[in-house]
This record gives structure tokens, sequence and C-alpha cells, in this order.
């Protein structure tokens, strides 16, 4: 996997799913790319939980139109929150309007999550993400940065293992929350 140190090394890239703070799914792969990920986390919390979540918050590389029509045909009250990514200014007359064609183009579902995303609420929806890159940061201040094994099997349990403890952790500092 290529590093953002421009480095290739052996890696890992880590979904997580986290309702309120807690994780309910982590899912490690060898794929750099988070495009085409989404879709299994939601299908995991479907099956670990009963209940198709109401709505995905997920990074703006992570989400390609493909996606957002995938996502919404298996479950259509999901509601994706995705920025859409920049796109540069500074071009010609011929790509403004090539850009305009392929947007009155799009299916239903990418016209209705772009009109999401340019709302005020959708944004302060979409803050809440942070929670997400919260559980990620913690886990990491524990040790979760280098994987010391190998295989995919043993980075899951170790995933596992990691998602265990921040659960716990969470729930510890609830009850204490509450008790006072």
């Amino acid at each position: 996997m290529k590093m953002a140190d421009g480095a290739t090394r052996l890696g890992w890239n880590v979904q997580v799913a986290t309702p309120n703070g807690f994780i309910v799914t982590i899912d490690p792969t060898d794929r750099r790319d988070d495009s085409n990920l989404a879709e299994g986390p939601v299908q995991q919390v479907v099956d670990r939980c009963g209940v198709t979540p109401q709505r995905l918050l997920a990074d703006g590389a992570a989400m390609t139109q493909d996606d957002i029509v995938g996502l919404l045909q298996n479950a259509p009250e999901l509601a994706v929150y995705s920025p859409p990514l920049t796109q540069r200014q500074d071009v010609t007359a011929e790509t403004l309007r090539k850009r305009v064609w392929k947007r009155q183009n799009e299916p239903a579902p990418v016209r209705d999550w772009r009109t999401r995303m340019a709302s005020g609420a959708a944004k302060l929806v979409y803050r809440r993400h942070k929670l997400t890159e919260h559980a990620h940061a913690k886990m990491k201040n524990r040790g979760f940065g280098r994987m010391l094994v190998n295989g995919l099997a043993t980075v899951r349990c170790i995933c596992l293992l990691h998602a265990l403890a921040h659960n716990l952790l969470n729930a510890h500092r609830l009850r204490l929350a509450a008790a006072v």
C-alpha cells in the first residue's frame, strides 16, 4: 500500500461504523482506495443490529456516484452524507458545459444527495462525522497505529480487540458521568 509519505509498505485500511461513539462494525482491508467499501459496513450493521441505519456519514473520497446509487437501491431509507469533491473553477467553457450535461443526466439518488449536501442542515449533520474520527484517534493512542501481525484474519482479530476495548472504555466513561 502506498503511504502518505510516498513509501510503499504493508498496510491496512480499516472501515469503522460508530453510532453515538460506540463501534458496531470494524472491517480491515488491504485496499488503499475507500471507494466501494461503504456497502460492507452498512450490511454488517443490518446483520448485527437488525436495523438499517438512517444515515451514513462518509469521507468525500469514499463515496462515488455508483456507491450512492448502490446503497440506496439496497436501503432506500438510508440518507448518505458525504461532501462532494471540489471541482476546479478555472476551466474552459466546454468543460463547464460537460459538467452541466453530466449533472442533468445523473441518477435521481445522486441528484437528491447533491441537493441534500448543499443545504446547511446537511453540513450540521455531517459534523457528527468527527465522532468516528475520534474513535480512530482514541484507538491509535492505544497502539492501533501499526499492525505487528500478518494476514487479514489476524488483523481483523486485532481490530475487534481494539473495538471492544474502545467500547468498554466508552461505556465506563458514560457510567461514571451518569453516577455524578
